[in-house]
């Protein structure tokens, strides 16, 4: 299944004026393409004892400054529901990457306690350039893009249970998604089908679902009354199921 939290390609600079670190936790909730710069794994486990590691490489003619937060990642699907991670150490925070060169960042917990529910974070990794002479804009910080990286400490046995539903809200019906597990489920394509087979809606959109959230999206009038079949693409494989209409 392909990883869209983490696209590659060139990393594109904005001027704000605004708080860098505040900067920091918005701009880099959404995956960005870095051309010039690479990390490998794309997403970390935690584990038993508490560690992992990941490279960052420069392949670009000139020298970057990268700095390294660690995150609690609170809910889901958002990658911007963050918060500042005292219990996962990131070593180094800020280092200077010279073109051609790679760095290794290590993480450990500090608590080794193991839960009995998977823990979230994400690692955010942002490239923090120089302004070039002269294009600095008074009272704004100029920020580069970077990545945002899920993390997951899993407990042993822990495991995703994804349950769907169908609701009528307001506004007409509901496909609903509730992870009522112990670690991530992780979503790359939805598609619903009537029964007699006929596309009914289709999510395309990757998404993780943290232990204990829920989402869920709105589906055409017309598909309310008669029973329906989600067809998941996931980390735990195909899923399908079928669903009774509301009162059926």
């Amino acid at each position: 299944m392909a990883n869209r939290d983490l696209v590659f390609g060139r990393l594109g600079r904005r001027r704000l004026a605004a708080g860098l670190l505040g900067l920091a936790a918005a701009v880099l909730a959404t995956p960005v393409q870095a051309g010039d710069l690479s990390v490998s794994p794309t997403r970390l486990e935690l584990g038993q004892t508490g560690t992992a590691t990941i490279v960052v490489r420069n392949d670009g003619p000139a020298a970057s400054v990268l700095q390294v937060s660690a995150m609690r990642w609170l809910d889901s699907p958002m990658a911007a529901a963050l918060e500042p991670a005292p219990e996962l150490l990131a070593v180094p925070p800020v280092f200077s990457l010279k073109a051609g060169a790679q760095q290794v960042i290590r993480l450990a917990l500090r608590d080794r306690s193991r839960p009995s529910i998977e823990r979230s974070f994400r690692l955010l990794i942002s490239e923090v350039p120089a302004p070039a002479a002269g294009q600095a804009a008074p009272g704004g910080v100029q920020f580069a893009l970077g990545f945002n990286v899920p993390v997951f400490q899993k407990p042993p046995g822990a495991l995703a249970a994804p349950v769907w539903s169908i609701d009528v809200g307001p506004n007409g019906p509901l496909l609903g998604l509730r992870n009522v597990g112990q670690a991530h489920v992780q979503v790359s394509r939805i598609q619903v089908r009537s029964a007699s087979g006929a596309s009914v809606a289709e999510m395309k959109e990757p998404f993780y679902l943290l232990p204990g959230r829920a989402r869920s999206w709105p589906l055409p009038r017309n598909a309310a009354g008669s029973s329906l079949t989600v067809v998941a693409e996931t980390n735990l494989g195909t899923l399908e199921e079928r669903l009774a209409a509301p009162g059926e």
